[in-house]
């Protein structure tokens, strides 16, 4: 046997309340405000720029000095730099150049 509600179902009415808003009052966004952009403070403007030879040298330096484990390591790598795009650094461009090179010299 179905259950029955105890709770009489008016016909038209909705479930919530919410009000209904005319299309003259309906709320659109304001183009001449647009959100800004996050800004890393340690990049310029925010954008991608390469790696100059004197900071891959600066990286390398400060590996050397320092070591490549842990986040905090990574954070003063590079003046200009955050710490993830000096640890990005080092594992996609410092690392394997000098794996490669130890392999080449050894099969000398």
């Amino acid at each position: 046997m179905p259950k029955s509600t105890k709770t009489p179902i008016s016909t038209g009415s909705k479930p919530y309340k919410r009000e209904s808003h005319s299309p003259s009052q309906d709320i659109k966004p304001n183009p001449s405000i647009s959100p800004s952009p996050k800004k890393n403070q340690n990049t310029v403007a925010g954008k991608r720029r390469p790696w100059t030879s004197d900071e891959l040298l600066q990286l390398f330096e400060h590996v050397i000095k320092h070591g490549a484990a842990g986040k905090k390591v990574w954070e003063s790598a590079v003046e200009g730099r955050t710490a993830n795009q000096a640890y990005l650094a080092w594992q996609q461009t410092l690392a394997p150049f000098l794996r490669g090179a130890i392999e080449t010299r050894r099969g000398k």
